[in-house]
Protein backbone atom coordinates (compact mmCIF):
# COMPACT_ATOMS: atom_id res chain seq x y z
CA UNK A 1 0.00 0.00 0.00
CA UNK A 2 1.33 3.07 -0.94
CA UNK A 3 0.45 6.55 0.91
CA UNK A 4 0.93 10.25 -1.14
CA UNK A 5 -0.23 13.77 0.35
CA UNK A 6 -0.73 17.58 -0.97
CA UNK A 7 -1.46 20.12 1.40
CA UNK A 8 -4.21 22.23 -0.78
CA UNK A 9 -5.90 25.89 -0.49
CA UNK A 10 -5.21 28.72 1.45
CA UNK A 11 -5.86 26.74 4.72
CA UNK A 12 -3.26 23.53 3.81
CA UNK A 13 -5.60 20.79 4.09
CA UNK A 14 -3.73 17.76 3.84
CA UNK A 15 -5.54 15.56 1.11
CA UNK A 16 -3.84 12.03 1.55
CA UNK A 17 -4.08 9.19 -1.35
CA UNK A 18 -4.18 5.85 -0.28
CA UNK A 19 -3.31 3.12 -3.53
CA UNK A 20 -3.17 -0.58 -2.85
CA UNK A 21 -1.92 -3.81 -4.60
CA UNK A 22 -5.15 -4.35 -5.86
CA UNK A 23 -5.61 -1.05 -7.77
CA UNK A 24 -7.93 0.38 -5.26
CA UNK A 25 -7.68 3.93 -4.67
CA UNK A 26 -9.12 6.25 -1.64
CA UNK A 27 -9.10 10.05 -1.13
CA UNK A 28 -9.35 11.23 1.95
CA UNK A 29 -10.35 15.22 2.18
CA UNK A 30 -9.88 16.78 -1.18
CA UNK A 31 -10.17 20.02 0.38
CA UNK A 32 -9.62 22.31 -2.69
CA UNK A 33 -10.02 21.99 -7.10
CA UNK A 34 -6.58 22.72 -7.54
CA UNK A 35 -3.15 21.96 -9.66
CA UNK A 36 -2.19 20.22 -6.57
CA UNK A 37 -5.04 17.73 -6.44
CA UNK A 38 -4.55 16.70 -10.01
CA UNK A 39 -1.35 15.99 -9.37
CA UNK A 40 -2.15 14.08 -6.40
CA UNK A 41 -4.26 12.27 -8.45
CA UNK A 42 -2.11 11.25 -10.73
CA UNK A 43 0.15 9.34 -8.27
CA UNK A 44 -2.27 6.45 -8.69
CA UNK A 45 -2.56 4.46 -11.78
CA UNK A 46 -5.82 3.56 -10.90
CA UNK A 47 -9.33 6.00 -10.76
CA UNK A 48 -10.31 6.48 -7.13
CA UNK A 49 -13.22 4.41 -6.00
CA UNK A 50 -13.76 5.91 -2.19
CA UNK A 51 -13.88 9.43 -1.50
CA UNK A 52 -13.67 9.65 2.60
CA UNK A 53 -14.56 13.00 4.57
CA UNK A 54 -13.11 13.57 7.96
CA UNK A 55 -15.95 16.15 8.11
CA UNK A 56 -17.61 18.59 6.33
CA UNK A 57 -15.66 22.00 6.62
CA UNK A 58 -15.56 24.14 3.59
CA UNK A 59 -11.72 23.63 3.57
CA UNK A 60 -12.55 19.69 3.50
CA UNK A 61 -15.09 19.40 0.63
CA UNK A 62 -13.89 21.41 -2.36
CA UNK A 63 -12.73 18.83 -4.66
CA UNK A 64 -15.66 16.61 -4.19
CA UNK A 65 -16.79 17.66 -7.27
CA UNK A 66 -14.41 16.35 -9.12
CA UNK A 67 -14.62 13.24 -7.37
CA UNK A 68 -17.50 12.45 -7.83
CA UNK A 69 -17.02 12.95 -11.67
CA UNK A 70 -14.41 10.36 -11.76
CA UNK A 71 -16.51 7.51 -10.21
CA UNK A 72 -15.73 8.09 -6.12
CA UNK A 73 -18.29 7.20 -4.07
CA UNK A 74 -18.65 9.94 -1.64
CA UNK A 75 -18.46 8.69 2.56
CA UNK A 76 -19.65 11.16 5.22
CA UNK A 77 -21.17 11.11 8.09
CA UNK A 78 -24.89 12.28 8.31
CA UNK A 79 -24.70 14.96 11.35
CA UNK A 80 -22.52 17.06 9.13
CA UNK A 81 -25.46 17.89 7.48
CA UNK A 82 -26.81 19.74 10.46
CA UNK A 83 -23.25 22.18 10.31
CA UNK A 84 -24.41 25.93 8.78
CA UNK A 85 -24.05 26.10 5.17
CA UNK A 86 -21.66 28.58 5.47
CA UNK A 87 -19.03 26.49 7.23
CA UNK A 88 -20.19 23.22 5.25
CA UNK A 89 -21.06 23.94 1.85
CA UNK A 90 -21.53 20.13 0.69
CA UNK A 91 -24.30 19.54 -1.49
CA UNK A 92 -26.03 16.79 0.87
CA UNK A 93 -28.75 15.89 -1.99
CA UNK A 94 -26.22 13.61 -3.66
CA UNK A 95 -25.92 10.24 -2.92
CA UNK A 96 -23.60 9.59 -0.21
CA UNK A 97 -22.67 6.65 2.03
CA UNK A 98 -23.32 7.13 5.74
CA UNK A 99 -20.51 6.91 8.22
CA UNK A 100 -21.00 4.91 11.51
CA UNK A 101 -18.84 4.30 14.41
CA UNK A 102 -17.07 0.76 13.61
CA UNK A 103 -18.12 0.97 10.39
CA UNK A 104 -15.62 -1.15 8.09
CA UNK A 105 -15.25 -0.25 4.68
CA UNK A 106 -13.45 -2.52 1.85
CA UNK A 107 -10.53 -1.07 0.43
CA UNK A 108 -8.24 -3.40 -1.61
CA UNK A 109 -7.50 -6.40 0.66
CA UNK A 110 -7.93 -4.22 3.26
CA UNK A 111 -10.56 -3.00 5.73
CA UNK A 112 -10.55 1.05 6.67
CA UNK A 113 -11.93 1.35 10.15
CA UNK A 114 -14.06 4.70 11.17
CA UNK A 115 -14.17 5.90 14.32
CA UNK A 116 -17.13 8.86 14.98
CA UNK A 117 -14.81 11.30 17.03
CA UNK A 118 -17.32 14.61 17.41
CA UNK A 119 -15.74 17.02 18.99
CA UNK A 120 -14.50 19.31 15.77
CA UNK A 121 -17.34 19.14 14.57
CA UNK A 122 -20.71 16.79 15.32
CA UNK A 123 -20.40 14.27 12.37
CA UNK A 124 -15.93 13.87 13.00
CA UNK A 125 -14.82 10.59 11.97
CA UNK A 126 -10.90 9.27 11.82
CA UNK A 127 -10.41 6.50 9.63
CA UNK A 128 -7.83 4.11 10.13
CA UNK A 129 -5.69 1.05 8.02
CA UNK A 130 -3.22 -0.96 9.49
CA UNK A 131 -0.71 1.25 11.05
CA UNK A 132 -2.31 4.76 9.34
CA UNK A 133 -4.80 6.47 11.68
CA UNK A 134 -6.70 9.58 9.27
CA UNK A 135 -7.23 12.22 12.27
CA UNK A 136 -8.40 14.76 10.29
CA UNK A 137 -9.42 18.10 12.37
CA UNK A 138 -9.63 15.91 15.76
CA UNK A 139 -5.87 15.47 16.11
CA UNK A 140 -3.15 17.43 15.42
CA UNK A 141 0.32 17.26 16.05
CA UNK A 142 1.08 18.35 19.38
CA UNK A 143 -2.77 19.96 19.13
CA UNK A 144 -6.38 19.22 18.39
CA UNK A 145 -9.30 20.96 16.40
CA UNK A 146 -11.19 24.17 17.23
CA UNK A 147 -14.35 23.54 18.78
CA UNK A 148 -16.08 26.85 18.20
CA UNK A 149 -17.42 26.05 14.36
CA UNK A 150 -20.23 23.34 15.11
CA UNK A 151 -18.44 21.57 17.73
CA UNK A 152 -18.11 20.32 21.47
CA UNK A 153 -15.20 20.76 23.54
CA UNK A 154 -16.84 17.88 26.03
CA UNK A 155 -16.75 15.82 23.16
CA UNK A 156 -13.55 16.50 21.82
CA UNK A 157 -12.37 14.73 25.16
CA UNK A 158 -13.79 12.06 24.90
CA UNK A 159 -12.93 11.67 21.04
CA UNK A 160 -8.94 12.13 21.90
CA UNK A 161 -9.40 10.00 24.87
CA UNK A 162 -10.82 7.56 22.60
CA UNK A 163 -7.96 7.71 20.07
CA UNK A 164 -5.13 7.83 23.19
CA UNK A 165 -6.85 4.28 24.06
CA UNK A 166 -6.57 2.82 20.86
CA UNK A 167 -4.35 -0.20 20.84
CA UNK A 168 -1.18 -0.61 19.31
CA UNK A 169 1.35 2.38 17.37
CA UNK A 170 -0.16 4.50 14.77
CA UNK A 171 0.74 7.19 12.40
CA UNK A 172 -1.29 10.41 12.96
CA UNK A 173 -1.85 11.89 9.48
CA UNK A 174 -4.15 15.04 10.39
CA UNK A 175 -6.12 17.56 7.96
CA UNK A 176 -3.63 20.11 8.46
CA UNK A 177 0.20 20.27 9.47
CA UNK A 178 2.53 17.28 10.01
CA UNK A 179 2.26 14.04 10.56
CA UNK A 180 2.72 12.38 14.30
CA UNK A 181 2.29 9.21 16.55
CA UNK A 182 -0.18 8.16 18.85
CA UNK A 183 2.86 7.64 21.32
CA UNK A 184 3.87 10.90 20.97
CA UNK A 185 0.96 12.65 21.60
CA UNK A 186 0.06 10.32 24.63
CA UNK A 187 3.25 11.83 25.81
CA UNK A 188 3.43 15.34 24.56
CA UNK A 189 -0.15 16.56 23.16
CA UNK A 190 -1.80 18.65 26.28
CA UNK A 191 -5.15 18.30 25.34
CA UNK A 192 -5.23 13.99 24.90
CA UNK A 193 -3.12 14.22 28.18
CA UNK A 194 -5.70 15.99 29.78
CA UNK A 195 -8.43 13.95 27.99
CA UNK A 196 -6.57 10.92 28.93
CA UNK A 197 -6.34 12.11 33.16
Amino acid sequence: MKLFSRPLGAYQTNCYLLWDEADACAIVDPGYDEPALDELLAMSPAEPQLLLLTHAHFDHVGGVQKLLRLGAKLYVHPLEETLPQALAPLDFSTPYCPLSDGLEIPFGEDLITVYHTPGHTPGSCCFGIRELLFSGDTLFAGSCGRTDLGGSETDMLRSLARLGRLNGEKTVLPGHGGHSTLTRERRSNPWMREALA
